[in-house]
């Protein structure tokens, strides 16, 4: 295999976005779930034989009250907290040509801003026509009430 930089190899005719090499901190906006009236709850793991636990993200049912009825409409990720202490076990494995500095290891791997950028990056760099290929995007919701889960691990 030749050397090759994956950016040359996805983007042949054109120069890559800007946003390829960037990172972002958390004050970065992200598009708000729709509140649908405050009438849905999160249910039970998508993947049955998979145990809830307090340091993976999940994947729940999104359930819609419908005339008295919860029904299940789309999924929801439930993202751990990424503290500053999994940042620094990172921080020592990472390659040179990445930020050593502990807020930069945080911004670049917390699971949920990248997650989140992705489904941004989708919504803004693809045409209607292509957004087929990738999983309906509605927004996020960053201030879950324990009162929402029916199942699986809060994070408080």
């Amino acid at each position: 295999m030749d050397d090759q930089s994956w950016t040359n190899i996805f983007f042949p005719h054109w120069q890559p976005p800007d946003w390829i090499n960037s990172v972002h901190g958390k004050n970065q906006h992200f598009k708000p779930f729709p509140d649908l009236q405050r009438n849905w709850i999160l249910g039970r793991l998508v993947a049955r034989g998979r145990r809830a636990s307090q340091d993976r993200t999940q994947v729940l049912w999104l359930l819609v009250r419908f005339e008295k009825r919860y029904t299940r409409k789309c999924v929801a990720k439930v993202f751990p907290d990424y503290t500053a202490t999994d940042a620094q076990s990172q921080l020592r494995r990472l390659p040179s040509r990445i930020p050593r500095k502990l807020m930069d290891v945080r911004d670049a791997l917390d699971p949920y801003l990248n997650d989140a950028r992705a489904f941004q990056r989708i919504g803004i760099s693809c045409p209607a026509s292509q957004r087929i290929y990738f999983p309906a995007f509605y927004g996020v919701i960053t201030d879950l009430s324990a009162s929402k889960f029916t199942s699986g691990y809060v994070n408080s």
